[in-house]
C-alpha cells in the first residue's frame, strides 16, 4: 500500500509541474496605466488565485478523506485541516507585514494584495503537485 501511494505521488509530481506564474505586480504593471486599472487587474488575479487554491485544497481534502477511509488509524484529513488553517494564518501575517513595510497608503494595500496572490498561487501549485483530480 505504501509503495503504491509513493509511486502515485512521484508520478503525479513528475507530470504536473507547471511553469510558475510571474509575480502579480509585474503581470498587472504591464497592462495598467493608472490606479483603477491596477486595482481591477489585481482583483481579477486575486479571485483566480483564491479559486485555484480552493480547488487544490478540495482535491487534497478528498485524497486525505479517502486515505482516512482506507487506512486504519489515519488522521490525514484532520492534519490537513490544521495545515490549511496554519497556511492562512501565516499568509495573512506575512502579507500584513509586507504591507506594513511600505508605511501604509495605497502602495501598502497593493503590496498586501500582490503578496496574497503570489502566495496563494504557490500554495495551489504545491498542493496540485500531489493531489490532482
Amino acid at each position: 500500500m505504501i509503495r503504491r501511494i509513493a509511486a502515485a505521488l512521484l508520478l503525479t509530481a513528475a507530470g504536473v509541474q507547471a511553469q510558475p506564474s510571474p509575480p502579480a505586480i509585474s503581470e498587472c504593471d504591464r497592462h495598467s496605466v493608472n490606479q483603477v486599472e491596477l486595482s481591477r487587474c489585481l482583483g481579477q488575479l486575486e479571485t483566480g488565485a483564491i479559486q485555484d487554491r480552493l480547488n487544490a485544497e478540495a482535491a487534497a481534502r478528498a485524497a486525505m478523506r479517502r486515505l482516512d477511509q482506507t487506512t486504519p488509524d489515519s488522521h490525514a484529513l484532520g492534519l490537513f485541516e490544521t495545515d490549511v488553517a496554519a497556511y492562512l494564518a501565516y499568509r495573512d501575517a506575512h502579507c500584513n507585514w509586507a504591507g506594513a513595510s511600505f508605511y501604509g497608503g495605497t502602495v501598502a494595500g497593493v503590496a498586501m494584495q500582490t503578496c496574497r496572490i503570489d502566495m496563494d498561487r504557490r500554495r495551489a501549485d504545491e498542493l496540485s503537485r500531489f493531489y490532482v483530480n
